[in-house]
């Protein structure tokens, strides 16, 4: 697990960012567990942002910027990396049907300033009947992830970066 700080800047940045997803995207639907109103939803977008955010300062992203309105039809880093977010520490990752096969996931975990880059699994096969909620969703465990060191020696149809 990989300790990643925003700076204060940073942190701005990802909620000036959420404040536009928000506000740009009015017909987006919120398909989360947990329904929120407006405030909560940039709420957790900006830490969302900040997790995406921590994982493009952690592969030296210099140039990163996160989406506005990209939901589910870009990776949110490079060609194939989703970032999946919770403030649980000890949280897990979950995918459901609308996640692309194709793609890597990272969970990050925390609040900012401070998050946590806690692993990786490739989407295609985190997917198993046996962590499928009643919901549909897959809750994948911490302790089923690759470790984040692991992934630029990971081999895969597309460069994960």
């Amino acid at each position: 697990m990989i300790v990643a700080r925003l700076s204060r800047d940073e942190e701005f940045e990802a909620a000036s960012i959420a404040f536009r997803r928000e506000f740009e995207s009015p017909e987006k639907i919120d398909r989360s567990v947990q329904k929120v109103n407006m405030h909560e939803s940039i709420a957790r977008n900006a830490e969302a942002i900040g997790a995406e955010m921590s994982v493009a300062k952690y592969f030296g992203l210099k140039d990163f910027e996160p989406t506005v309105n990209g939901f589910k039809l870009h990776a949110d880093l490079g060609a194939n990396i989703e970032v999946k977010w919770t403030k649980w520490r000890d949280g897990n990752l979950i995918l459901t049907q609308r996640d692309r096969d194709s793609d890597i996931a990272i969970l990050v975990t925390g609040q900012s300033p401070e998050y946590y880059i806690c692993g990786w699994t490739y989407v295609r096969t985190a997917r198993r009947p046996a962590r499928q909620r009643g919901d549909g969703s897959f809750w994948i465990n911490q302790s089923d992830l690759h470790p984040i060191e692991d992934l630029a020696r990971a081999t895969y149809d597309k460069a994960p970066l």
